[in-house]
């Protein structure tokens, strides 16, 4: 799914998430609030927790894709 994103996102979009994603990871929220938020604030019902061993790794996996991305148009 993130690759169907990238592929079909705008740099600019891509940016965007890029900086809301890393203001995210700023607020250090512990795994717990960080999956609640996620769930019930952002409506996120991908169960990362069966794949990764946090939120933030996973969120950070994220981050450095969209970084990628964007370096390598």
């Amino acid at each position: 799914m993130i690759d169907a994103f990238l592929a079909d996102s705008d740099p600019e979009n891509l940016m965007v998430v890029r900086q809301e994603l890393n203001v995210l990871l700023d607020q250090r929220k512990n795994e717990f609030v960080l999956r609640e938020y996620l769930l019930k604030e952002l409506s996120c019902y991908y169960c990362y927790w069966t794949v990764w061993e946090s939120g933030e790794l996973w969120l950070r996996h994220i981050a450095d894709r969209l970084t990628s991305r964007l370096d390598h148009p």
